[in-house]
């Protein structure tokens, strides 16, 4: 069982992981919200902007993808990992399949 001082040690990554998840879903949710998500530049190059119903796919996958890092947050390594699967899953599945859901 980890004890008091352990869970202190994990402090910065629990605050990290926490706003982190804050900064992606908050982009998701403004996605989502306003129908419109900024051209994104990426090594592979660069997505352009998407409005309307490509906006909200973006922002659902943004949203799911987001709540990954409150894996920090979880009491044992087992909920942690399961958490972390089931947004990983869920994120994907929506960027590969979601656009049939949102058009």
């Amino acid at each position: 069982m980890p004890g008091p001082a352990d869970s202190r040690r994990l402090l910065p990554e629990r605050v990290l992981g926490v706003l982190m998840s804050v900064v992606v879903v908050s982009v998701g949710l403004l996605a989502i919200v306003s129908g419109y998500s900024p051209q994104v530049a990426t090594r592979w190059g660069v997505s352009p902007a998407a409005f309307g119903a490509d906006a909200v796919h973006v922002g659902t996958t943004l949203v799911l993808l987001g709540l990954f890092p409150l894996a920090f947050l979880a009491p044992r390594a087992g909920l942690a990992a399961a958490w972390a699967v089931a947004c990983r899953a869920l994120g994907l599945a929506n960027a590969a399949f979601g656009a049939a859901l949102w058009t």
